[in-house]
C-alpha cells in the first residue's frame, strides 16, 4: 500500500488544531496489543536516600505497569559499600509483584573513562538491546510515583511508546538546554530541514519519564553504525543473551562488547549545550524522522504524542519559590486539579536555591506523600521525609 498522511500526534486535545503530518506508509497503521514495558532506574551515591522513597512508590503505585523492574547501581564508588542500603531499596520494591533487580555497574563506569553524566546517557540507549519488553520507562532517583499507574500509562492501547509532547517545537527552541540538545540532535541525524520545517511538532523536555520503544533504539543504533562506522556493528546473539546475567554480576566483558558496537554515539553525548545531544532527544529526533533516513520501517507509528501533557511535578534549582510553594499547595487542596502528574520529584541541591518557610513547605509534601500512601515507613515523620527526598 502506498503512503498516506496521517496525524502522528493524539487528537484527544481539541485545543491544538494544528496537524503536524507525515507520509506514513499504510502498513503501519495495524493497531497492536498493548504489552506492558520494563522500568529501568540508573542511579548513584547522591540518590540512595531518595530512592527509599521511590522504591516505595512503585510497589504501591506501579503493581498493574510495568512487566520488570530494573535499579542500576551506576557510580564510581563499590557496590559493596552500600550494600545493605541498596539490598533495602531493592526489597522495598518488591511488593510491586514484577520481578526486581539491581545491578551493579560499578565496574562499568570505571572501565568506560567517560563522565558519570555520559555513562548514564549511554545505558539508557543500550538498554534497547537488553530488556525482554518491547517499551521501557525510564524513571531516575527523583521520580516519586504519587498516583495509581494504569496498565497504560506508558504504553497505549494499540502498544504504542507515549510521548509527553509538553511543547511545541518552536516554542522550546529557544531553551538553552531542551532546545539546543534537540537542534544537536537533529544536526547529527542530519534531519534538521525537516524538524524546522515543523515548528508546531509537539516535543518532550529531555526529563524522565520517558519512554523508549526498544526497536527504534535498536534500529537508531544500526543507522549510526553504517553511517559513522560504515558497517553494521550490531552485538551477537550470544553478547545480548548475556547482558543481564546476574550470577556474581553483570558480564562486563559483553557490555564493553556491546559499548564498542554502539562507540559512535560517545562524542554525541554530552550534558552541557551546545556542544552535544541527549540521550531523550537523540532518540526522539530518530523517533519522529528516522523514518526518513531511508529505514523501510514503522518507526513514527510506534509512539503516540499526548498533547501538552506534564508527567512529572518537578522542583528544580532555578523553579521560583512562589512557583515551588504554589505546585505543592495546589497538588494539597485539589489532586485532581493535575490530572497529567504521575509523579512528583526534586533536583540535587534544589533546597539550596529557595529561601522561604520551609515549616510549610515540609507540611505540604508531607500530606502529598502520606496521601499517596508511599512513606517509607509507617511512622515517618515529615522531618524523616524530608530529609530522604534530599541527596543522602
Amino acid at each position: 500500500m502506498g503512503p498516506q498522511s496521517v496525524t502522528l500526534h493524539s487528537s484527544a486535545d481539541s485545543s491544538y488544531d494544528s496537524e503536524v503530518r507525515f507520509n506514513i506508509d499504510a502498513r503501519c497503521q495495524a493497531c497492536e496489543s498493548p504489552t506492558l514495558p520494563t522500568l529501568f532506574i540508573p542511579f548513584y551515591d547522591a540518590d540512595r536516600c531518595k530512592m527509599k522513597v521511590t522504591a516505595k512508590s512503585i510497589a504501591v503505585h506501579g503493581k498493574r505497569a510495568f512487566a520488570e523492574v530494573i535499579f542500576v547501581w551506576l557510580s564510581g564508588t563499590p557496590f559493596d559499600r552500600f550494600r545493605s542500603e541498596l539490598d533495602h531499596i531493592r526489597r522495598l520494591a518488591e511488593p510491586v509483584g514484577v520481578p526486581v533487580r539491581m545491578l551493579d555497574f560499578a565496574p562499568f563506569k570505571v572501565r568506560h573513562h567517560v563522565s558519570g553524566r555520559v555513562v548514564q546517557q549511554l545505558l539508557k540507549l543500550l538498554m534497547g538491546y537488553v530488556v525482554r519488553t518491547d517499551h521501557y520507562v525510564i524513571f531516575d532517583g527523583k521520580n516519586h510515583i504519587i498516583r495509581e499507574l494504569a496498565p497504560d500509562a506508558f504504553v497505549s492501547s494499540c502498544n504504542q511508546a507515549r510521548v509527553a509532547g509538553e511543547f511545541r517545537f518552536d516554542t522550546l527552541a529557544p531553551n538553552p538546554w531542551h532546545g539546543a540538545w534537540m537542534y544537536a540532535s537533529a544536526e547529527t541525524l542530519g534531519v534538521r530541514s525537516e524538524l524546522m520545517a515543523h515548528p508546531d511538532l509537539l516535543v518532550p523536555m529531555s526529563i524522565t519519564p520517558y519512554v523508549m520503544n526498544a526497536a527504534t533504539v535498536r534500529a537508531m543504533h544500526a543507522w549510526g553504525h553504517i553511517t559513522f562506522h560504515g558497517r553494521s556493528r550490531a552485538p551477537s546473539a550470544e553478547v545480548i543473551a548475556r547482558l543481564l546475567e546476574t550470577e556474581g554480576g553483570p558480564s562486563f566483558e559483553y557490555w564493553d562488547s556491546l559499548v564498542d558496537a554502539t562507540s559512535y554515539l560517545i562524542p554525541k553525548l554530552n550534558p552541557y549545550p551546545p556542544e552535544g545531544s541527549s540521550e531523550f532527544t537523540l532518540y526522539t529526533m530518530f523517533a519522529y524522522f528516522g523514518d526518513d533516513l531511508g529505514d523501510d520501517s514503522c518507526w513514527r507509528t510506534k509512539h503516540t504524542i499526548e498533547p501538552f501533557v506534564q508527567w512529572s511535578a518537578s522542583f528544580w534549582k532555578d523553579t521560583s519559590d512562589d512557583d515551588i510553594r504554589e505546585m505543592a499547595r495546589s497538588y494539597v487542596q485539589d489532586p485532581a486539579s493535575h490530572p497529567d502528574w504521575l509523579v512528583m520529584g526534586f533536583q540535587s541541591r534544589w533546597r539550596k536555591e529557595v529561601n522561604f518557610g520551609w515549616g510549610t513547605l515540609k507540611a505540604d509534601l508531607y500530606t502529598i506523600f502520606r496521601r499517596s500512601g508511599i512513606l517509607v515507613s509507617s511512622g515517618q515523620s515529615a522531618d524523616s521525609l524530608y530529609a530522604d527526598l534530599q541527596n543522602c
